[in-house]
């Protein structure tokens, strides 16, 4: 068995030994996920008693840098247990770890395709698109598409259809950009053809398409009724906080809460009809009054939720399921356009896969493609496969798409995988990432070890951050995520707890670890001292404001006037407490789209070093954008 170089948790050991069975690891960041996966690949590469070659382990990833660092975290580990034994075979493992397949999803797949290219009658000297590259070739294709459709007797009635009161000036430009944005969610559906042969179906039976989709049209009513029910129950809470006892909250409990609940009622017990007509003829009540004592600002703080969840439920009555009008009024209409936009798409996708053919190149949603044609037309290939790894290790498992998941539970033989993933750091839902893949399998898997089925661990203890940030963190989450709002609750497996020893915090004028600002742009002050670290509010945009007092925040932190940072970190490299650096802080942002610049102009007016990647890629940024855009007016003056 491996060395135990770290002192494991209680669930950190059972995820590295647990053998025969699937085990989903849920890991939130700090929490040692990275850790325990490449220490279960070494526990695995170093039993003797079930002997397993580094060739017979997959380990996928979603990064070239993760796939790199596991890669180095397998090799550091093995060396260790090599020099502790002297073992000729974990020698071996280690030459052959550079050929091991632990990579990205896509570099797996490309490989794969390589060695197989003739079963899939493409050249093995394909290369892959860049993103802009990408980019610019969409946007051509899509042009020649829809000039060709306008030449199209068959089609061009269709298409006028379809355009009707959509974008009228610009002859319904932006609404076609649709159709690369479907096209793109089609890069993770398993099968387009089949998926444009249901669409098809679905637009030709107008009305009883709707019969068709009964049940998912029910499951999304229920979801937005919970979700309305959690907003209005959220106007409550801030009532109750903001004007105690509460003013309004016995309204929003009669006339909102009870409302929704009734709704609820009417759906449960299948009475879609009653429903309809009492979502059909729903009049939003009006709240009473505000007490003169809390100013509008407050007033319309609470009442924010609330109208939210009016709206949403407004909106109901235009679901097809509820509105008795739909046949008469949409049903035809909407068929047809349905079936425009399904040629349009499928056009489209034929012209850009002639295209990479063209010129022999695939995209990364090739690669998956023909990865999944590759093993479902080859019995003899997903069986080799199948057999060839023993062990299959997935991380980032809550970013899967349904197209890689197929891909993967074809080369698993059930009860060889291990993934490790993460709810709250699902991040490429852009990617079509189905989050809801890891929460389905999470729900049927066990949590006692002695159990048959699935195992469940979840690994809480973290390793990264003090108490007092991890209580923090788990009093915001816990309120704002629920299977409603965030298809996942905040429950007490999900807490995190402080498990490294910091040093003590040191005392200063901020002996709080966590800090919040709130930066008033609406005050007509020309000075507010530390908030807007001096600066006229009138003279600078928002996000100029806020780097500049981010600027001085950061000052301060490290001492930049006073030389006396305000506290120390523990620096891993060295294994010691240092004081805190400029490389130690991070600002994040939802976008770095229009922002970043202003941030780094402002940071570095202030003195401080600053490093930004930005969003935009090259074909988005003004300069060529521009030329772009003059270059189709000289293609077309008639644009």
């Amino acid at each position: 068995m491996a060395d135990k170089p770290l002192k494991w948790t209680a669930q950190q050991q059972l995820a590295i030994e647990a053998r025969s069975r699937e085990i989903l690891v849920t890991a939130s960041a700090g929490t040692g996920k990275t850790a325990v996966l490449s220490a279960r690949c070494v526990d695995i590469l170093t039993d003797d008693a079930d002997p397993t070659d580094v060739s017979q382990i997959l380990v996928m990833t979603f990064t070239d840098a993760a796939a790199e660092e596991m890669r180095s975290r397998i090799a550091g580990q093995l060396a260790a247990c090599y020099r502790a034994t002297g073992q000729p075979r974990l020698k071996h493992q280690l030459l052959m770890l550079d050929a091991a397949h632990i990579s990205t999803i896509h570099s797996f797949c490309r490989r794969m395709i390589t060695e197989h290219f003739h079963r899939l009658d493409i050249d093995c000297a394909f290369k892959i698109m860049e993103p802009d590259e990408q980019l610019l070739l969409k946007s051509q294709l899509l042009d020649e598409v829809i000039e060709q459709a306008w030449a199209d007797g068959a089609l061009a009635q269709g298409m006028a259809k379809l355009l009707d009161n959509r974008n009228i000036n610009r002859g319904g430009a932006d609404f076609l950009n649709n159709i690369v944005a479907i096209s793109r969610f089609l890069e993770s559906v398993p099968s387009k053809d089949e998926f444009y042969e249901r669409s098809r179906m679905l637009a030709d039976m107008g009305a009883s398409a709707a019969n068709e989709l009964v049940g998912a049209q029910k499951q999304l009513i229920a979801r937005l009724l919970r979700r309305c029910r959690s907003q209005f129950e959220c106007s409550q809470l801030l009532d109750r906080k903001l004007i105690s006892p509460g003013h309004w909250s016995e309204q929003i409990q009669q006339e909102f809460i009870e409302p929704v609940n009734h709704c609820t009622k009417l759906l449960e017990s299948d009475r879609i009809n009653d429903l309809a007509s009492y979502a059909l003829q729903f009049k939003a009540p009006r709240f009473t009054n505000r007490p003169k004592t809390i100013s509008p600002e407050t007033a319309d703080l609470i009442k924010a939720p609330a109208k939210k969840a009016i709206a949403t439920i407004k909106s109901l009555a235009d679901l097809a399921l509820i509105n008795p009008n739909y046949e008469r009024l949409a049903a035809g209409s909407v068929g047809l356009q349905t079936k425009v936009l399904i040629e349009l798409v499928q056009r489209f996708d034929r012209r850009y896969t002639e295209a990479k053919r063209q010129i022999n190149r695939l995209d990364f949603a090739d690669l998956e493609h023909l990865m999944f044609r590759l093993l479902t037309e080859n019995a003899d290939i997903c069986e080799t496969l199948k057999r060839r790894f023993k062990y299959i290790f997935v991380d980032e498992y809550q970013d899967i798409n349904t197209l890689q998941q197929e891909i993967i539970g074809r080369l698993s033989a059930g009860d060889n995988m291990f993934v490790v993933g993460d709810i709250k750091q699902s991040i490429y839902g852009f990617r079509q990432s189905r989050p809801e893949i890891f929460l389905n399998r999470l729900a049927n898997a066990v949590d006692d070890p002695k159990a048959s089925g699935a195992l469940r661990v979840d690994l809480s203890s973290n390793f990264r951050s003090r108490k007092a940030i991890l209580d923090f963190a788990n009093a915001v989450f816990s309120r704002i995520m629920t299977s409603d709002v965030a298809t996942i609750d905040y429950d007490a497996r999900a807490h995190l707890t402080e498990s490294f020893n910091y040093e003590p915090a040191k005392t200063s004028a901020r002996p709080h670890p966590v800090e919040m600002y709130i930066l008033d742009e609406e005050t007509g002050d020309e000075d507010t001292g530390e908030q807007g670290a001096g600066i006229a509010a009138e003279t600078i945009s928002a996000s100029q404001r806020q780097a500049a007092f981010i600027a001085r925040r950061i000052g301060q932190m490290v001492g930049a006037d006073t030389g006396a940072p305000e506290f120390t970190v523990y620096d891993k490299s060295i294994d010691a407490y240092r004081d805190v650096q400029y490389g130690d802080i991070v600002i994040c942002m939802r976008s770095l789209a229009n922002r970043a610049n202003e941030y780094v102009e402002m940071l570095r007016l202030a003195g401080i070093p600053v490093n930004s990647q930005s969003a935009a890629g090259y074909f988005a940024t003004t300069e060529i954008t521009d030329a772009v855009c003059l270059l189709k007016v000289l293609d077309n003056p008639q644009q």
